[in-house]
């Protein structure tokens, strides 16, 4: 073989192995950008939920304040079902009275049963289910375990007549968009 070739034959190698490279880096920023995409729609998607369950609150507030827990738990069930390996939802619902009672409703939409403890009380609330109880105080804390998880959430009520709405809500699998926050309304 001459020193031409070997040249030659170097220089093949050299080119197949470039063309070989940038589709593999191609091949990982397509997948990249696949990520950030869905990324992107997941975060919208909990901004959209976010945005409905507010103007359900609002909405039940107004017409009928005894609806809002059907009304949630309905609305809830509808994502479950157009969503179901999508999202998880977590809500509990405290609504003050003048005699500061609190009515407190829990909403387990995590596909997954989970033991619930508020102010030593325990029960165990199955997926899709809700359950509303009666107590008198200004800060309540849900603990609950969720897939071995023990996981603590704290909501202070400091309004007498308003509405408190705790929500964790999970778009996409393995809580890959996420995020947990508490709407307040008085009346």
């Amino acid at each position: 073989m001459k020193k031409g070739q070997m040249f030659l034959a170097g220089a093949i190698v050299l080119v197949v192995g470039m063309i070989l490279l940038k589709l593999i880096m191609g091949t990982y920023e397509i997948a990249e950008e696949k990520r950030h995409q869905d990324s992107f729609i997941a975060d919208r998607q909990i901004k959209n939920i976010k945005e409905q369950y507010e103007n359900l609150i609002n909405n039940a507030l107004i017409n009928n304040r005894n609806d809002i827990q059907t009304h949630l738990s309905n609305f809830s069930n509808y994502l479950r079902s157009e969503f179901p390996d999508r999202i998880k939802i977590l809500y509990m619902m405290a609504i003050v009275n003048t005699d500061r009672d609190t009515n407190i409703t829990i909403g387990n939409f995590l596909d997954d049963k989970i033991n619930v403890t508020i102010a030593a009380k325990n029960f165990v609330l199955n997926d899709q289910t809700q359950s509303s109880n009666l107590f008198s105080f200004d800060n309540i804390t849900l603990r609950y375990q969720y897939r071995n998880d023990n996981i603590t959430e704290v909501m202070k009520v400091d309004y007498i007549n308003a509405t408190y709405v705790f929500f964790d809500i999970t778009v996409g699998s393995d809580s890959f968009v996420r995020t947990k926050y508490v709407y307040n309304r008085t009346y």
